[in-house]
């Protein structure tokens, strides 16, 4: 018997359109697809040390799918000129700012972090999702 820990996760097919709408892979944590879109263009430095993608210095967006619909949720690294721009493209998207704040203190450049939560059509929260991540140059 092979316990449901072990067993490899699959993509539901709505997965599928989700990451060809956004552009990127993502990987399955039980409903969960998480996509991480890097921020290739900003090289951050704080303390004197550079830090990698992998030090949270990208965007991950999550979509909890149910079926056609999904819960989403993420974290916007952005350039302070950025902001406005995706805050706009994403309340017309039906997709709420939860919070903006900074993860860093002596950073450079300057970043800013924007919290997002929305619940509803998963191809349209996707599609709103693109025109925000249009608005930062990456």
């Amino acid at each position: 018997m092979v316990s449901a820990a072990s067993k490899p996760e699959t993509k539901p097919e709505i997965a599928a359109e989700i990451e060809r709408i956004i552009g990127y892979k993502g990987s399955m944590g039980g409903d969960v697809l998480h996509i991480t879109v890097p921020r290739n263009d900003v090289h951050v430095m704080t303390m004197g040390t550079m830090l990698p993608g992998s030090m949270g210095m990208n965007t991950p967006f999550n979509f909890q799918i149910d079926g056609k619909n999904a819960a989403i949720s993420g974290d916007f690294m952005l350039l302070p000129h950025e902001l406005n721009p995706v805050i706009k493209e994403l309340r017309a998207n039906g997709i709420e700012v939860a919070s903006i704040h900074n993860h860093l203190l002596d950073n450079q450049p300057s970043m800013v972090f924007m919290h997002f939560w929305a619940y509803g059509d998963a191809i349209r929260l996707a599609t709103g999702l693109k025109a925000a991540l249009n608005q930062v140059a990456s």
